[in-house]
Order: structure tokens, then C-alpha cells, then sequence
């Protein structure tokens, strides 16, 4: 197992990523808001200039990376790396992307909706960690 993953939160107003190593601790990050309110082939183009702001950022190199966990706002067949339909960004409608982004920067990629992937993180890493239930409650620029 490679030492380090990249996490990438695709909201409608921002998106953020980080490095993050094995134990869940964050060693960089990065934010943009350049990619509000466009359509997919722009907001994609924003995960990738993350993705390389990250890598730039001189705290790892891309062979050091094990996959990117990239969470996208809407509704999203994880599995399949699909996102269905997003009420906060415009013509999102069956898009993969999860294959997109992986072709685009050669590693494994996992996507799920975005809150989804924050309740797993609180429970590995956060105030959920050993709990057996968990609850967990997203406020934010989505409907």
C-alpha cells in the first residue's frame, strides 16, 4: 500500500482537496471556487487542477498516491462511478465520472456522494471513530 490518498469534495461553490496519509492526517490542502455554477466539462477540469495543485505542492509525487476519493454533491451511483443527476450544478445528467477523472490522472478513483464519504470519514477518523451507530448530518450550499 502506497503511503498516501488524495480527497477531493466537489461542492457547488468550492471545491477542496487534501493529502492525507494512512492514519486520515491531513498534510496539504487546496481550495478553489473557480468551477461555481459551470457545467461538467469545466467543473472536471477544476478536480483535475486540483488533483495537480495537490501533487505541485512538492509533498508527494503520484507514485506515492494509492487512489483519490472524490465526493460529488447529488445523487451518484458509486459503484458505478456515475453521477446521476446534481441539483447544484447544471447539466449533470449520467456523467462518469469517476472515469473520467481516473483516465485524466492516471490512478484509481472512488466516488460517492459527498456526504456519504464525511460520515465514512467521521467514523474511521473523526468523532465517530468506534462508535457502532452513527448519525451523521450535512448543512451546506445543496438542496
Amino acid at each position: 500500500m502506497k503511503p498516501y490518498a488524495i480527497g477531493i469534495d466537489v461542492g457547488g461553490t468550492k471545491i477542496a482537496a487534501g493529502l492525507v496519509n494512512q492514519s486520515g492526517q491531513i498534510l496539504h490542502r487546496y481550495t478553489t471556487r473557480a468551477h461555481s455554477e459551470q457545467e461538467p466539462a469545466f467543473v472536471i477540469e477544476a478536480i483535475v487542477e486540483a488533483f495537480e495543485a495537490i501533487v505541485a505542492s512538492g509533498s508527494t509525487t503520484v507514485g506515492e498516491i494509492e487512489a483519490v476519493g472524490l465526493g460529488f454533491p447529488g445523487n451518484t451511483n458509486g459503484p458505478q462511478g456515475i453521477v446521476l443527476v446534481c441539483s447544484n450544478l447544471p447539466a449533470w445528467n449520467h456523467v462518469p465520472l469517476r472515469d473520467i477523472v481516473s483516465g485524466r490522472i492516471g490512478l484509481p478513483v472512488v466516488l460517492d456522494n459527498d456526504t456519504n464519504l464525511c460520515a465514512v470519514g467521521e467514523h474511521r477518523y473523526g468523532a465517530g471513530r468506534g462508535a457502532r451507530n452513527l448519525v451523521y448530518l450535512t448543512f451546506s450550499t445543496g438542496y
